[in-house]
């Protein structure tokens, strides 16, 4: 008993949203790991032509103020080489401190995204873990720190925090200060550009004055960063080539080189898995439906920014893994936001978690030669990358799979509760602010609109589920107790409330704002419309129509304990403003007129009327005011909209013409 509640208490606290603690834990994941790697990680030679040599002679030429050429695009990244030489004079310490600084950010700003995004602490320790026991994320720059990647991961996880606060101002001086570190940030820069405008293009109104002034300052930034370059370039730094890799044809020369090497597309691939394990699982075509203009906002930066590191990739030649893992932020948060909107089962993500950990420690045991550099260095074999990429293919289907057969093609809103325990059917869509509680059971096909709360707890309740059959359509702020089972095609109008202990079969429509009162059994096909109110203990049989302000009663003496629910048989049609008293029984096919009060029982097939109602004749004598002189009664004889074609088959059968 106290494992179980345990688990259940760790559960608990995982799906909440992360909190003060959250934010210690992380930070002393954060020290303990970076006192953990500096001692046991022995620092690397950086020698030939590797980045780091760049890095170390750019720090050296801030300490001496003797500057000399470098290679593009490194004589641009200035910002984290002068931090190195501001920070001790061994340069390679300098930089293993920035690594650590930059660390203890990064998992800062991770933790304020993830409550911005209403994220919870699964993700958040997810997310930041990644970082943490990949082999291309920190650790990586424990061995070979002189690295501006590191500083880089912490400037774009603020810029970031700093987009979805809306800090527009703040968010352009952190990329004109970034861009400083890496040029990468010109992409970052066109990121958010394209966001705001597909924020100004859905809200069009004064709210986007923000939008457009963000617009702006974006180009001035850019546009003042290729000053600043310039003047790198010249007093600095001059670089000693004339190409840059951000030209059009340099560009064009990789697409060509991938066309002319399609085995480039399998590393490539393989590239991909390595740095983002298999949240590619939880992504769906269907993310921007039905969003908020803050969340196309929002998608557009991640979604944008998730393909276009990955792009990058195919470009980077042997650098595709680390590449691709530089947007990591981008990729796992537009992944993880995509599982938030579908809500799918927490042991997903947790699953998928693993397995993607499990997946990077086996990459680890191809380094230091990935599978970029086993391709480029060795002969172009693809033999290793082959084998890691159909292995993730393959379980990256069997998970699709998995999560299709449990989830189907479900949209639910962001906003959507829906607790642990519900069961959701394939092919559901649940509107924005809706509480679907643990004790539900959602059919196939159906429509739950918005501010609607199914499965609600009373005094009364007996833990049964709430069972809402296939292809039903309940409209917004609809209230539905636990405890009650529905058949097919349910279809409700707005604020609709049905309390517990309710057995309907198919196809029960309610009208908007009618009051089901509970402990009632209603047949197939029953069509009520707005403002009907049904007692408890009320029978009804099939085929019937109640028409607006019906109700039904059941105190016979109120207000008392006694309860005598109202019966009305098959075919009956109850029009508007009757109202039956408790414990009468309306027989098989009689109409009541409307404004009746019916206190006594009826006979079948008549028509009752009046206050106190009286039988008047047989609903036979009564005729169609169309013309005709046929009979209006039975009715099924002559009306069939919205029925089955078996049902009215039968029933021209019972009345030929």
């Amino acid at each position: 008993m106290t494992n179980y509640i345990s688990i259940n208490s760790i559960s608990k606290t995982l799906l909440e949203k992360p909190g003060n603690w959250s934010l210690a834990f992380g930070l002393s994941l954060s020290f303990i790991c970076i006192l953990y790697w500096s001692h046991s990680t022995n620092v690397l030679e950086c020698g030939g032509h590797g980045d780091c040599v760049k890095y170390i002679k750019m720090a050296e030429s801030f300490s001496t103020n003797n500057f000399t050429s470098i290679e593009y695009p490194f004589n641009s990244r200035i910002l984290t080489p002068w931090l190195a030489s501001f920070l001790s004079e061994d340069i390679i310490k300098g930089f293993s401190w920035i690594n650590a600084f930059s660390t203890i950010l990064f998992i800062y700003f991770c933790f304020h995204i993830t409550r911005k995004l209403q994220l919870n602490n699964l993700v958040f320790l997810g997310l930041s873990s990644w970082f943490f026991i990949h082999p291309l994320g920190f650790q990586f720059y424990l061995a070979s720190p002189a690295s501006v990647d590191p500083f880089t991961y912490a400037l774009l996880a603020l810029t970031t925090l700093l987009f979805l606060s809306k800090l527009r101002v703040l968010m352009w001086a952190t990329i004109f200060i970034s861009l400083l570190a890496k040029e990468s940030f010109i992409f970052i820069s066109l990121l958010v550009i394209a966001a705001e405008l597909a924020y100004i293009c859905v809200i069009r109104d004064r709210r986007s004055l923000s939008s457009i002034t963000s617009v702006f300052l974006g180009f001035m930034v850019i546009t003042l960063y290729s000053h600043i370059k310039t003047i790198i370039g010249t007093d600095f730094f001059p670089q000693t080539q004339e190409w840059e890799i951000s030209t059009i044809d340099t560009i064009s020369w990789w697409a060509r080189e991938a066309y002319n090497s399609p085995e480039r597309i399998i590393v490539w691939a393989g590239s991909f898995f390595c740095a983002t394990g298999l949240y590619s699982a939880f992504l769906t075509i269907n993310i921007m439906r039905e969003r908020d203009p803050i969340e196309i906002r929002t998608l557009t930066f991640l979604g944008l920014g998730s393909a276009g590191y990955v792009a990058l990739g195919l470009l980077a030649g042997s650098d595709m893994s680390r590449i691709i893992f530089n947007g990591n932020l981008f990729i796992l948060l537009f992944c993880l936001l995509s599982f938030h909107y579908l809500k799918l089962p927490h042991t997903y993500a947790a699953s998928i978690t693993s397995i993607s950990i499990i997946s990077s420690l086996f990459y680890t045991n191809f380094f230091p030669a990935p599978f970029e550099y086993k391709y480029y260095t060795n002969g172009n074999d693809i033999t290793s990358t082959s084998i890691y990429l159909a292995l993730n293919i393959f379980t990256l289907l069997l998970l699709r799979i998995i999560m299709k057969k449990k989830n189907g093609s479900n949209m639910i809103h962001s906003t959507a509760i829906i607790e642990n325990g519900a069961k959701i059917g394939s092919n559901v869509t649940i509107g924005a602010y809706t509480i679907i509680g643990k004790n539900v059971i959602v059919g196939d096909d159906t429509i739950i609109q918005n501010n609607c709360e199914l499965g609600v707890h009373s005094i009364e309740d007996n833990s049964a589920p709430l069972i809402i059959g296939n292809k039903s359509l309940i409209r917004s702020s609809s209230i539905f107790y636990s405890g009650s089972t529905f058949g097919s095609m349910l279809n409700t109008g707005h604020r609709v409330t049905v309390r517990e202990g309710v057995t309907a079969g198919e196809n029960l429509q309610i009208g908007t704002l009618c009051d089901i009162q509970g402990d009632c059994i209603i047949g197939n096909y029953v069509r009520m419309h707005s403002n009907v109110h049904i007692g408890k203990h009320s029978v009804i049989g099939n085929f019937v129509w109640i028409f607006p302000y019906v109700v039904l009663t059941n105190d016979p003496h109120p207000p008392s304990n006694v309860m005598k629910g109202v019966t009305i048989e098959d075919y009956v049609a109850l029009s508007t403003m009757s109202v039956i008293l408790p414990g009468v029984k309306i027989r098989r096919g009689t109409l009541i007129g409307a404004h009746s009060l019916v206190s006594k029982d009826t006979n079948e097939d008549v028509l009752v009327a009046g206050n106190p109602a009286t039988e008047i004749c047989s609903t036979s004598k009564m005729k169609l005011k169309d013309g005709s002189r046929q009979p209006a009664y039975p009715w099924r004889r002559h009306f069939h909209r919205g029925y089955p074609l078996d049902i009215v088959d039968e029933w021209k059968a019972e009345f030929p013409t």
